[in-house]
């Protein structure tokens, strides 16, 4: 299925932001030692979309340090840039450019991870289910889907908000960089417009900026979609510290698997 231009933007938002999007992320310290609970050695993991390949990095020597055996890699991605830098990282890894929203890969897996706010870059509904029945198509029986977004009242986001993180630090030069974030909301939607600017602190130099688009789901639409996919929610956590989810959480941290 063909959706047009409505990723377009996404893509070349990645494809600016590739060279400091680990800085601005960070470790991400939280995040894989959620994941690390949740995954066995020698699983075969899917990533998707696997973006700079960072988290199935980490994951992947935290179970062979542990073990002596790390995890069988593959991840799709839609950004020629994330997936360069991914198959530097993941040499071992079968690393493919494709869309989660349509995709067939022939081969099912014991864990789906699809990580970082991913879901909210589709556009409507119908893309939501139709990339959720492929994680489903490659889910062994007895896998498990795990989809990470940030919640919020969708009410209460502001219609615009303009802010910094300060204190960035580029490995790779050791300059202190600052992220100038600014956004629109149309609540009648639920369409979120970011643009971010990283900027060199001491220079004011601008090193990259792009544009990026979500659409934000509360937890009672996404459960019904999960539900029209055929999905079962196995667990639901609020944050990566596993504490069990509500509506005053950061996070939206969904368990699936087929139905049983």
């Amino acid at each position: 299925m063909n959706w047009g231009k409505r990723m377009d933007e996404n893509i070349a938002f990645y494809e600016h932001i590739v060279d400091y999007y680990d800085v601005i992320h960070g470790s991400r310290n939280e995040e894989i030692q959620f994941y690390a609970q949740m995954i066995n050695p020698g699983d075969t993991v899917l990533e998707a979309p696997v973006g700079t390949g960072m988290l199935s990095l980490k994951l992947s020597q935290l179970c062979k340090s542990a073990t002596g055996m790390g995890l069988s890699i593959t991840g799709i991605d839609l950004s020629d840039s994330m997936l360069e830098v991914a198959r530097d990282r993941l040499p071992d890894a079968s690393l493919l450019k494709a869309d989660m929203r349509s995709f067939d890969l022939s081969e099912k897996f014991d864990i789906i991870i699809c990580p970082l706010n991913s879901i909210l870059h589709l556009r409507c509904d119908e893309e939501v289910v139709s990339t959720l029945n492929c994680f489903k198509h490659h889910c062994k029986p007895t896998g498990r889907i795990v989809i990470d977004s940030f919640q919020s009242d969708l009410e209460l986001i502001p219609k615009a908000y303009k802010g910094s993180i300060d204190g960035l630090i580029d490995p790779k030069t050791n300059r202190e960089l600052i992220l100038v974030e600014s956004s629109t909301y149309r609540r009648k939607t639920a369409h979120l417009k970011v643009e971010w600017q990283l900027y060199e602190k001491k220079t004011k130099n601008l090193l990259a900026g792009s544009k990026y688009s979500q659409r934000l789901m509360n937890s009672c639409d996404f459960a019904n979609l999960i539900h029209d996919s055929e999905l079962a929610i196995l667990e639901k956590f609020g944050s990566y510290e596993r504490e069990p989810y509500s509506r005053a959480q950061p996070r939206q941290i969904i368990v699936a698997g087929p139905e049983r």
